[in-house]
């Protein structure tokens, strides 16, 4: 704390006002002879010669007690925007979107929301389940973990095998549950939101593509990536910072399946070194 209570500070100033005071009572003078009264100096140490000044008694910090908190960060981390359409559906309903809480501090999904600023549509989990299946699903939602993963999957499928490979709580198909909002393969823009409260909000990270291919959407960097079928996007490992995330140069196409569908990614995990 900044104020603190200093004894000798205080008598030095209630000792003249008692002498104002009794001199307009009195109408007397008063005389101290300050020789006699020595007053210390404000920030005069104790006579105390064994007393040591430079060294004051504060209780001991932990280590990282001066590791300023990071608070809530999240990332957009990997992005599956043009699956191949399984034989039974003329829809790609295999598109996902991974989150990735680099903060320090757990995160609710159900206070995420994914806008798709060129539509105005929105991607979260809705809270008006209408089936008790629904309501089992959005209930057993597990918090991010700092360094977690969440996955909003469109509409998981048995040609793609996405959900069978994730963690029960970490995934909301969102094409299932609520509205099946497609992902362009030309042109979108992904804005990733956190609703603080009734009236406050966070807008953690953006990202887009245009005419086909993953851009710096500030213009800073050159670098374009095309989108290409079955292959998601990734950020690189050990990119947790939004201005990094923001440049293509941050991403990679994936090399591997992760299921026996045809799709190459690493949905729930961190994107591997094969990621180029």
């Amino acid at each position: 704390m900044s104020d603190h209570y200093r004894p000798h500070l205080i008598s030095r100033t209630l000792v003249p006002a008692l002498c104002l005071a009794l001199i307009g009572l009195s109408s007397c003078h008063l005389h101290v002879d300050l020789e006699d009264h020595p007053y210390p100096l404000p920030f005069e140490p104790p006579d105390e010669p064994d007393a040591d000044p430079s060294v004051e008694d504060v209780p001991e910090l932990p280590d990282d007690a001066d590791t300023p908190s990071r608070g809530p960060a999240l990332l957009i981390s990997e992005v599956m925007i043009r699956p191949s359409t399984p034989p039974d559906s003329p829809l790609e309903l295999g598109e996902y979107i991974e989150i990735f809480n680099a903060g320090d501090v757990p995160i609710d999904p159900l206070d995420l929301i994914i806008e798709v600023v060129e539509t105005n549509d929105r991607i979260y989990v809705d809270r008006l389940v209408s089936s008790p299946e629904e309501e089992e699903i959005v209930t057993n939602l597990k918090p991010i973990p700092p360094g977690g993963f969440f996955l909003f999957l469109r509409e998981d499928h048995p040609y793609y095998d996405i959900t069978d490979h994730l963690d029960e709580g970490t995934y909301y198909e969102y094409g299932r549950w609520h509205r099946s909002i497609p992902l362009s393969n030309f042109s979108r823009t992904l804005r990733l939101i956190e609703v603080q409260g009734e009236l406050r909000f966070r807008i953690h990270h953006e990202i887009g593509w245009r005419q086909g291919f993953l851009v710096d959407l500030e213009g800073i960097s050159s670098t374009r990536l095309d989108i290409r079928e079955n292959i998601a996007f990734g950020l690189r490992s050990g990119v947790d910072e939004r201005e990094d995330a923001e440049r293509p140069d941050s991403w990679c196409y994936h090399l591997e399946g992760f299921s026996s569908g045809p799709l190459l990614g690493s949905p729930g995990r961190t994107s591997p070194a094969s990621c180029l």
